[in-house]
């Protein structure tokens, strides 16, 4: 809008420049036409009666100078000048002249133009120039100011509509009465768009849901077959372990599954009660003792007992599952410490380590720093937006054959 404003502005000072220009072009070019029609008139009348004697008029002089003779009236700033058109301020009349001299047979011929009456209107016309331009920059201004502001308000009106849509809310059309072409085929296009995105959104939803209740039957069932085999009686010992085992991963797998399903639908995860960061962290560490044990990896948990935080705990359950995940699949010898300190979780390990130009990429989806180990590059990014979501700010710092570095800020 302000650039359409600055175009129009721009044509109005450049017409009334142009205008000013050639009306000074065209007040001497008349100028000099009438002295040169006096000029010819005064020398065809002389040599054809070289009595002739000029008579004086309000605003032209004639002087016929005769074998280099002078005249008595002749202004003494006109004497000196040679043949042609001149411009001259007299001292003697106290104004402009337009002075013109031509030789011929050793006689000089001179009229004098008080041009007074031309530069007056000339003066007029310009100022009539310059009032019309500023006249039309003001309503121009103006103009524009009404109708940039209709239109903004209009285009105002309906930023603030589209940032108040919610997939949640019902919603109401963008078009609204009276408003100007434009912005009702932006109001209808905001529309058509919007309707597809409420449609994938629930397309979505009833996906995630049927998801969520196709994994949580099985594991309902496998709950309910591993509370029947431990009721059963002359079990040993190694087999209540591995029962207890299976039920405590299909806790996590449900706990996960719920954590997920309220990232999917963004909704908020709540943090009712206190959990204690110890226990957590060691709960997510006994459903990889196997794996840890077959690797020969030392882990190190340095975290208080006592330390508790007001956070969701699926949400924190599904990032530390990740992470360790993450860094037992890259550690072949070595150890896994996971501390807190400073309101911050700590995980590190001793493993492969990620090069410098790789550190930006591995939150992104599908993104894998090593293709011959297993997974499909889905954790770190699940990491990143349950991070994101609950408000925590997630670092990591890597390198190569030294191993990497997570670090979670609740603050």
């Amino acid at each position: 809008m302000t650039g359409i404003a600055l175009v129009c502005l721009s044509i109005i000072f450049l017409l009334g420049s142009t205008l000013y220009v050639a009306s000074e072009q065209m007040e001497e070019a008349l100028v000099e036409q009438l002295i040169s029609e006096e000029m010819e008139f005064l020398v065809q009348r002389y040599f054809e009666n070289s009595d002739y004697k000029p008579s004086q008029r309000p605003n032209v002089e004639y002087y016929i100078l005769a074998d280099s003779t002078l005249s008595s009236t002749l202004p003494a700033e006109v004497e000196t000048l040679d043949q042609g058109h001149h411009e001259l301020f007299i001292d003697s009349v106290g104004g402009q002249r337009d002075i013109f001299i031509r030789d011929e047979q050793q006689t000089r011929f001179l009229v004098i133009y008080d041009i007074g009456t031309y530069e007056d209107r000339e003066t007029a016309f310009k100022q009539l120039i310059i009032f019309s331009v500023l006249a039309a920059i003001v309503f121009a201004i103006f103009l524009g100011y009404l109708l940039s502001g209709y239109l903004t308000k209009q285009l105002s009106l309906l930023t603030q509509q589209v940032e108040n849509l919610n997939p949640d809310n019902p919603y109401e059309s963008l078009i609204k009465p009276k408003q100007e072409k434009e912005v009702a085929i932006l109001a209808a296009a905001f529309d058509k768009y919007h309707r597809l995105f409420l449609g994938m959104i629930t397309r979505e939803k009833d996906f995630t849901t049927n998801v969520a209740h196709e994994i949580r039957t099985p594991l309902t069932s496998i709950r309910t077959s591993c509370e029947l085999l431990a009721a059963t009686k002359n079990l040993d010992a190694k087999s209540i372990d591995r029962l207890n085992f299976i039920m405590l991963s299909v806790d996590s797998m449900d706990e996960h599954a719920e954590a997920l399903l309220f990232l999917a639908r963004r909704q908020e995860l709540r943090a009712n009660n206190d959990i204690y960061l110890k226990e957590c962290v060691e709960d997510c560490l006994s459903h990889y003792k196997t794996e840890i044990y077959n690797r020969g990896l030392a882990t190190e948990v340095s975290i208080e007992s006592s330390v508790a935080l007001r956070i969701n705990r699926q949400a924190l359950l599904l990032v530390l599952n990740n992470l360790i995940k993450n860094s037992i699949t890259y550690t072949e010898q070595g150890s896994i410490r996971i501390a807190f300190a400073q309101n911050r979780l700590t995980v590190k390990d001793t493993g492969c380590g990620i090069e410098s130009e790789q550190l930006a990429m591995i939150f992104q989806r599908q993104y894998r720093v090593h293709n011959n180990k297993p997974g499909m590059g889905l954790g770190l990014d699940i990491v990143n937006r349950v991070c994101e979501h609950c408000g925590w700010k997630i670092d990591v710092s890597s390198a190569p054959d030294k191993g990497t570095t997570f670090i979670i800020d609740f603050a």
